[in-house]
């Protein structure tokens, strides 16, 4: 019965490519979500960093007005200086956990690329471009 045995080949076949494919599935998934974390965390960085800058522009404007009508200057920017060193200590935690989820996803960072066995030859190498 050369039919059945070929159709059994062609399960067994089947099922290795169904789990490869599922395979492939779930680490793009996992990889996605890592992306959307890391941009997320990427993203929060940059609105403290808008906020801090924000904070510089307003520390400007309170000085020149205090000391244009005889304040205080450092009594007037006092608080505005204490915002944003707790932006920076903010920023930096940021920073750390992103480097920390890096490191835990793995030493090496492959760009977003994932690995899937293949049975073809490695593509050969680029030349790299001389120095001028």
């Amino acid at each position: 019965m050369e039919f059945d045995d070929l159709m059994k080949k062609v399960g067994v076949k089947m099922n290795e490519v169904r789990d490869i494919v599922m395979d492939f599935t779930d680490k793009a998934g996992k990889k996605a979500g890592e992306i959307y974390g890391d941009t997320k965390t990427k993203l929060k960085i940059a609105d403290v960093q808008k906020d801090i800058n924000n904070l510089y522009k307003e520390v400007g404007k309170a000085a020149y007005t205090a000391n244009r009508s005889g304040e205080d200057v450092s009594a007037v920017i006092g608080d505005k200086c204490d915002e944003i060193a707790r932006l920076y200590a903010e920023m930096e935690e940021l920073s750390q956990s992103l480097a920390k989820a890096k490191d835990e996803d793995g030493a090496e960072d492959d760009g977003g690329v994932i690995e899937v066995e293949a049975s073809e030859a490695e593509p050969e190498k680029a030349e790299e471009p001389e120095a001028e």
